[in-house]
């Protein structure tokens, strides 16, 4: 799956911000990630209906 432009740019200025908030609220490096890939990917998913 390949990402948007819009989510690609989102993902590049606030990915590292979200991973750190993940971090905050679960502890765990590896969930932190899996937490954000799957906001993304939910974004990604629902992107269309956002509009």
């Amino acid at each position: 799956m390949t990402l948007r432009p819009d989510l690609y740019t989102t993902a590049a200025v606030y990915g590292e911000q979200l991973q750190r908030l993940a971090y905050h609220l679960t502890g765990n490096k590896e969930d932190a990630q899996d937490l954000v890939q799957e906001a993304f990917l939910k974004a990604h998913s629902n992107a269309a209906a956002f509009r």
